[in-house]
């Protein structure tokens, strides 16, 4: 029997629910440089389906007598645990967290984390009810019948969602959003009931443990001149959740132009550095970017003759000199500048295996900078 027609056949024997959708790790925490781990979807009845997932005898075919036990706060699950259990910093974010349930092999002490199955509790926030839920033994790599509304990468998490629009009759709420995700060999689901479906981010960034952001359309000055600028202004702008683009702005031939970018996520913070790369007495500019599907490169930026230019590195040099095969994908590619050896490091992903070289300012290819917008 597969693993959706045991999930199927659990749910069954619980009543009726909507179904279940689950996605479990394909990769483990510590393979990539950033955490990579793939996500779970539930409806509602999030901890319901959890429960049956851990049936006895389900998956193994052995019977386990579970022992459901009822605790007064999260504290008190932390105490026993020892690693790092994300549900932790709802009580930090100033959550009230009730009707908390942990189930654990009957033949096992509480202490005993190895008997842990799962932790189910209700979270109040900001005037919400969250139905939370975590697995601490989740089956890996299960069958995926269906494709997820959409995705988010949160505190280095990605995070599979499913967002439905409803209609509600006291008109409080018009999205049922679900969220889940395995990290370090815990797996979280999320459920609730909101307004507008981007709230779902805060809620994700609570559970990370990630303080509310609120960047606003100013950021302060970094560097004394940019490019040779000593009159410049930064603007730094969310364009996604927890991923933002910091601009700097010049001006040049009577008008205000955009010099340079920096594209990042929270976790990894701005990278940009004012470097005098050739000697000239005019510093470059050198970023460290990291964009929406997780790919890091690395930019010049110069002004020469009236034009504000960026560089990137010359991909025939990694093809013929480095012999990166162009089968791997540009995403098997990770660039950067190394502010402390100032050197640029390019890793090359091949097989599983991570080969890093070196390499200087002469082999990026420089063209006009033209701004956009994200």
């Amino acid at each position: 029997m597969s693993f959706n027609e045991q999930l199927l056949d659990a749910i069954g024997e619980l009543g009726e629910l909507d179904g279940a959708m689950v996605l479990a790790a394909d990769e483990q925490p510590g393979q990539r440089p950033r955490r990579k781990v793939w996500a779970v979807l539930l409806p509602a009845a999030a901890a319901a389906v959890m429960a049956a997932l851990l049936l006895p005898g389900r998956f193994d075919g052995k019977p386990v007598r579970l022992t459901t036990e009822e605790l007064p706060s999260l504290e008190s699950v932390a105490a026993y645990y020892d690693g790092t259990l994300l549900a932790e910093n709802m009580v930090e974010a100033g959550a009230r967290v009730t009707d908390i349930r942990l189930s654990h092999k009957a033949n096992t002490a509480l202490a005993d984390v190895s008997g842990w199955e799962s932790l189910s509790f209700r979270v109040e926030l900001d005037g919400e009810r969250l139905e939370m839920s975590c697995a601490f033994d989740p089956p890996e790599k299960p069958d995926l019948p269906w494709e997820p509304t959409n995705t988010a990468e949160v505190g280095g998490v990605e995070v599979y969602l499913r967002l439905e629009e409803f209609s509600d009759w006291e008109e409080r709420y018009s999205w049922a959003c679900q969220a889940a995700f395995v990290c370090e060999g815990v797996f979280y689901t999320m459920s609730v009931h909101l307004k507008e479906p981007d709230d779902i981010y805060a809620y994700l960034g609570a559970v990370m443990g990630i303080p509310p952001q609120d960047p606003g359309s100013e950021a302060s000055r970094p560097f004394d001149s940019v490019l040779g600028f000593e009159d410049y202004r930064v603007t730094l702008e969310e364009f996604l959740p927890y991923q933002y683009v910091w601009h700097c702005w010049v001006t040049a031939g009577g008008e205000e132009r955009c010099a340079a970018e920096n594209v990042f996520f929270f976790e990894d913070g701005f990278a940009a550095y004012s470097v005098d790369l050739d000697g000239d007495g005019v510093p470059e500019l050198v970023t460290n970017d990291v964009y929406t599907t997780g790919t890091r490169r690395v930019h010049v930026f110069r002004y020469r003759d009236g034009k504000f230019l960026r560089g990137s590195p010359d991909r025939d040099f990694y093809r013929s000199e480095l012999g990166f095969s162009d089968e791997y994908g540009e995403n098997a590619i990770e660039e950067r500048y190394d502010p402390e050896a100032g050197v640029f490091t390019v890793t090359f992903l091949e097989d599983g295996e991570a080969r890093t070289e070196t390499f200087g300012l002469d082999r990026f290819l420089f063209s006009p900078f033209e701004h956009q917008e994200y």
